[in-house]
């Protein structure tokens, strides 16, 4: 029997078996690239439209052109397609700036490059919704868009390090992840999540002004609030605000919406799934079902 291949990947539409992009992209060297990570259950790529605007919104916003809506689509299909596992799959889409060998700033005779990739959903990623996760609050220094101010705060780009530097910061003090938030103590997300807490029947989440990407699962969240009992109050979330929720969780396209058990040395509630956070979930894997 043939092997299974651990990925799928389409370079500019075209199905490669051993997919390669230039040495001199921009993606890879400057991190000047946008993306974005798309849950598929079974062969429903979840919010895939939504997941494409933002991306556009990203591209615009760092100046990279972006080929139409239908041709992403047309290519996630063809993915799909030849899809040759059953289960979940984890759809990235990488938009580059595309290859230049002229100095840094000079991006003119750059072409920019698709890339669709599709691999199946890690067994972690599966069961976070249902086991939780421990998280550290690590600060870090990013600024929020502002008249003058060049920012990636909102942004899903290519340049992660900052992230991926908090989640190993996390790791080092023996956390599952990373809380970020500013050095004046405003939390805005996790490493790749959003983040919320309850507070009674209060759901309190970081506004978008504050700097924390806009989440597709984030909005399906907020939209499922009501029908919980919930009322959203989106603003700014300070540190301690924190150790006095009931519940914590996070939420992303990949992970659903995961349970904060713990955040630093403060258990949250009773370091278990609280009701909320259940109830969430539960109309969350109802809304996809209904798809």
């Amino acid at each position: 029997m043939a092997d299974v291949p651990a990925s799928i990947c389409l370079v500019d539409g075209v199905l490669l078996a051993d997919p390669r992009v230039s040495v001199f992209d921009r993606g890879y060297l400057h991190g000047e690239a946008v993306f974005e990570t798309v849950r598929v259950y079974d062969r429903l790529p979840w919010r895939l439209e939504e997941h494409l605007a933002r991306m556009r919104g990203a591209a615009t916003r760092v100046g990279i052109a972006m080929a139409p809506t239908a041709r992403w689509i047309a290519e996630t299909t063809e993915a799909l397609r030849v899809k040759p596992w059953d289960g979940d799959a984890v759809l990235r889409l990488t938009l580059s700036r595309g290859a230049s060998v002229a100095a840094f700033g000079d991006a003119s005779t750059a072409v920019p490059v698709r890339v669709v990739t599709l691999a199946p959903l890690p067994p972690a990623i599966a069961r976070a919704a249902d086991v939780g996760v421990r998280l550290a609050v690590v600060a870090v220094d990013r600024s929020v868009p502002a008249p003058g101010v060049v920012s990636l705060a909102g942004l899903k780009t290519a340049s992660y390090l900052l992230h991926l530097l908090a989640e190993r910061e996390a790791a080092r003090r023996g956390f599952d992840g990373a809380l970020l938030r500013t050095p004046d103590g405003t939390v805005l997300e996790a490493s790749a999540a959003n983040v919320f807490l309850v507070h009674g029947d209060v759901l309190q989440t970081p506004s978008l002004d504050t700097g924390p990407l806009p989440g597709v699962t984030r909005a399906d969240i907020l939209g499922l609030a009501a029908g919980a009992g919930l009322r959203v109050v989106e603003g700014r979330v300070a540190t301690p605000d924190l150790w006095t929720a009931d519940e914590v969780f996070l939420t992303s396209s990949l992970r659903e919406v995961v349970p904060v058990l713990a955040v630093d040395d403060h258990e949250v509630g009773d370091g278990t799934t609280g009701p909320r956070t259940r109830a969430l979930l539960e109309r969350y894997r109802a809304l996809v079902r209904a798809g």
